[in-house]
């Protein structure tokens, strides 16, 4: 029998059904043509044949050639973040990495408890009202936000199932058991599962820089539709300013930053504001003011955008 070409073979099937195998739609219909290499004799002299040997489809030894980071593009997870940041959010090592005090520290250059006390106070300012968090974050800003602020719900958004898990084991032990109950959602920020006006204010805390200008707008466009007339934004991420500082001058340390974050650089260089105004736009809404606080000389930034009628 003629065999088809392995070379893109999948190999999920083996209970029997049909599967389509190899460039060409050729068909295996049973699990023995599927998982039987040809076969010939072995150290055979002219002779009799010796017994014959049936070869694995697949050489042990082999390239993988399926990416690590399509293992994780699935259950809704965006493709861009599968791609780019399965090893920092979504594999279960690196997120129990990435969640210590010292690696955070690191990844934002000693700058995350100064971070965490400018959103904290920017947040204290107003009333907070019903409060949604857009994306789990490391560290323990959230359970210092459930700990110490006044609102009157709070929800925790992301696409992760693994890192609700996370949020929500450290809320377990950090909360009192007198504490309002968290509201955790699994769903994609680009397409929120929530009304209209469902919030009175929302954080974004170094989410906007990991995604790309498409899925950057839909989660801005999302945001001011679920937060009232009268709500407030707030976002913690890099600033506008960050190619005049010097960690930016220094050429090794910037390629590897940008390599790491592939959508930092058109980020930056993005009118953030003028984004907000045209999601509030788009939501019915408008921007009646914005406070903007740089951080570690303008290289991050707190931004605060209050919506009106």
């Amino acid at each position: 029998m003629a065999m088809p070409d392995r070379s893109s073979q999948d190999c999920a099937g083996s209970h029997g059904l049909t599967v389509t195998c190899g460039d060409n739609g050729s068909m295996f219909s049973s699990p023995a043509e599927r998982c039987v290499a040809p076969t010939g004799p072995i150290n055979s002299t002219g002779g009799e044949a010796a017994d014959v040997l049936a070869l694995p489809t697949r050489p042990l030894l082999t390239r993988r050639k399926r990416p690590v980071w399509r293992d994780f593009c699935r259950h809704g997870i965006p493709e861009y973040l599968a791609h780019y940041y399965w090893w920092a959010y979504l594999w279960k090592p690196g997120i129990r990495f990435f969640d210590h005090p010292l690696i955070i520290n690191l990844v934002l250059f000693g700058q995350y408890r100064k971070l965490t006390e400018q959103a904290l106070a920017c947040l204290e300012k107003r009333p907070i009202g019903r409060f949604l968090q857009l994306a789990c974050v490391y560290g323990s800003l959230t359970s210092e936000i459930a700990r110490r602020l006044d609102f009157e719900g709070l929800s925790i958004a992301d696409v992760s199932a693994d890192q609700l898990g996370v949020t929500r084991r450290k809320l377990a032990i950090d909360r009192g058991p007198d504490s309002l109950p968290v509201d955790f959602m699994r769903c994609n920020g680009e397409s929120l599962a929530y009304r209209d006006q469902s919030f009175d204010t929302a954080l974004l805390f170094f989410l906007l820089h990991e995604l790309p200008p498409s899925a950057r707008a839909a989660v801005l466009a999302e945001t001011a539709r679920v937060l009232s007339r009268g709500g407030r934004l707030v976002i913690v991420d890099y600033g506008s300013r960050a190619p005049s500082h010097l960690l930016h001058r220094l050429g090794p340390l910037r390629r590897i930053h940008e390599r790491l974050e592939p959508f930092l650089k058109g980020f930056r260089q993005a009118d953030l504001i003028a984004d907000i105004e045209q999601a509030a736009a788009q939501a019915g809404t408008r921007v009646v003011d914005v406070d903007e606080t740089p951080v570690f000389g303008g290289f991050y930034r707190v931004v605060e955008v209050r919506f009106g009628i």
